[in-house]
């Protein structure tokens, strides 16, 4: 595994990056013609915090298993996530990232997910973690060490670790 730090700037690239995530799936809600859904999300809180951790993917083809160790760099407070996705990839990681969250409190439960990696020289693989009823919950990048390349989506949990 590669351990490294996760910087200011790259918190503060990550919750840009999120923030727009947010906003185009508030766009979509509104094309959607959602107005329950649309109020939900936009009333629900919207701060994030800096959480750093361990990465791992393991892909098969048309299935992957997503493992993510998270402790949030104010408050110490760790979590933990387990989920199983379904689309292309093949292949693995395992790696130290970071990125922004909500509230602990807010992450815990389920989730759906998107998972991303290219493990190559310079590879990068991102998580991004969102429930319907509230739009982004948080999203880890790490360095993809390892071999191949994996875009699935699917549904996981955030347990307290």
């Amino acid at each position: 595994m590669t351990n490294a730090t996760f910087t200011a700037q790259q918190l503060t690239a990550g919750q840009q990056e999120l923030a727009q995530k947010q906003a185009h799936y508030i766009e979509g809600l509104k094309a959607e013609g959602n107005p329950d859904l649309l109020q939900q999300v936009q009333t629900a809180a919207t701060g994030t915090y800096g959480a750093s951790g361990t990465l791992s993917i393991q892909s098969y083809l048309i299935y992957s298993v997503v493992r993510i160790d998270l402790e949030y760099t104010d408050s110490k407070k760790k979590v933990h996530f387990e989920g199983r996705a379904w689309g292309v990839g093949a292949g693995a990681v395992e790696s130290f990232g970071g990125g922004p969250f909500v509230a602990p409190e807010v992450l815990v439960g389920d989730c759906g997910f998107h998972v991303q990696f290219g493990a190559a020289s310079g590879g990068i693989a991102q998580v991004t973690c969102w429930r319907d009823n509230f739009g982004a919950l948080g999203q880890i990048t790490a360095a993809a060490i390892g071999a191949g390349a994996t875009e699935m989506g699917g549904t996981g949990t955030w347990t307290w670790a």
